[in-house]
C-alpha cells in the first residue's frame, strides 16, 4: 500500500505525518525569503549604483579643479621667474624669452616621453609572439 504523506519517527516511538499541507508552507516560507533576499539585494545595487554614480561625478569634478589649480600654479610659477629675472637685470623680453624657452624644452621632453610611452600599447612583442605562432601551427 503506498502512503501519501511522509513518516517520521521521534526519540519517544511516536511515528507522525507530515502532510502536503506542510511542506506546501515549508516550500512557499523558502520561497519568500529567496524574494526577500533578492529584493534586498537588488535594493543595496541600486544604493551602490547611485553612490558610485555621485562618487564619479565628484572625482571628475575635482579632478578638473585640479587641471585648473596646476595650470595656475604653473602660471604663478612663470611670473615669479619673471619677476625674479628682472630683478637680476635681465630685461624684461629677454627674461620672456629665457621662460619661453625652458617652456619648449619641458613640452619637447614631455612629447618625446609621450612618444616613447604610445609605443607599449599596441603590444609590440605579444603581436610578435602571436605572428609566430600562428605561422608555426599552419
Amino acid at each position: 500500500m503506498i502512503e501519501e504523506a511522509t513518516e517520521t519517527q521521534d526519540t519517544d516511538g511516536f511515528r507522525g505525518e507530515i502532510g502536503t499541507d506542510e511542506v506546501v508552507r515549508a516550500l512557499l516560507a523558502r520561497a519568500s525569503a529567496t524574494v526577500d533576499a533578492t529584493t534586498a539585494t537588488a535594493r543595496l545595487a541600486a544604493v551602490e549604483a547611485r553612490l558610485a554614480m555621485s562618487s564619479a561625478v565628484l572625482f571628475v569634478a575635482f579632478i578638473v579643479l585640479l587641471a585648473v589649480m596646476i595650470l595656475v600654479t604653473w602660471g604663478l610659477m612663470l611670473a615669479t621667474a619673471f619677476a625674479a629675472l628682472v630683478a637680476l637685470g635681465m630685461s624684461a623680453l629677454a627674461s620672456l624669452s629665457t621662460l619661453l624657452l625652458l617652456q619648449l624644452i619641458i613640452c619637447s621632453l614631455l612629447v618625446f616621453t609621450l612618444s616613447s610611452l604610445s609605443k607599449n600599447l599596441s603590444f609590440p612583442r605579444t603581436r610578435q609572439a602571436l605572428s609566430r605562432s600562428s605561422t608555426h601551427q599552419s
